[in-house]
């Protein structure tokens, strides 16, 4: 799938970086980000136009994560069994999840599609998640276009570092949280300890 996709850009050009940036939003396992690193070697060999790659790019970005955002939104009024839980994520990101959107589009990408969905399911207002989310997706598209321009003579090893990088922040991301949520599990469980007053 993702030679296929790499082979249909030349061939396709921007509506191909659309549709696979559209689907990589809503979780489809798709090379988004090395199909953005192509594309700026292509911008800078000549091959595809500056400014509609960056608005192609950004566009389909915004419309993905928008549409993402929409489906969790009304799933959740069909998923009564879930309330509380969509609650709490809303809540979450109500209160803390400015960044958790914002770096979800570009440093954590991976989880980007599932806070997408909690955001929508959660109790987050659509203008608390679209200024993160269209700031986030600036950096990427200008990182990865920029990069793909800059080095498009060694596109995989750039793409293989930033997998890796981008892998490494996922990880400590989920195990920061998880670590997070046994903490407070185990606080919350814990007998508090009291001190008997005298006759």
């Amino acid at each position: 799938m993702t030679e296929l996709l790499l082979d249909a850009l030349p061939t396709y050009g921007l509506p191909a970086l659309f549709a696979a940036i559209v689907l990589a939003c809503l979780g489809l396992p798709l090379p988004a980000s090395m199909l953005l690193l192509l594309s700026g070697a292509f911008v800078a060999s000549g091959d595809l136009p500056l400014v509609a790659t960056v608005l192609t790019a950004f566009a389909s970005a915004v419309i993905g994560d928008n549409v993402g955002f929409l489906l969790g939104r009304y799933a959740s009024t069909f998923l009564a069994g879930h309330t509380e839980a969509t609650e709490k994520v809303g809540r979450y990101l109500q209160e803390r999840g400015t960044w958790a959107i914002f770096l979800s589009r570009w440093l954590v990408a991976p989880l980007g599609p599932a806070v997408n969905l909690a955001a929508g399911a959660g109790a987050t207002s659509w203008r608390r998640f679209l200024l993160p989310e269209l700031a986030g997706e600036v950096v990427w598209v200008g990182l990865y276009i920029s990069l793909g321009a800059a080095f498009g003579h060694a596109l995989a090893m750039i793409s293989d570092a930033l997998s890796t990088l981008i892998g490494l922040a996922t990880s400590l991301t989920l195990m920061a949280v998880a670590l997070k949520l046994l903490w407070r599990r185990g606080t919350k469980d814990r007998p508090s300890i009291g001190l008997s007053k005298g006759p």
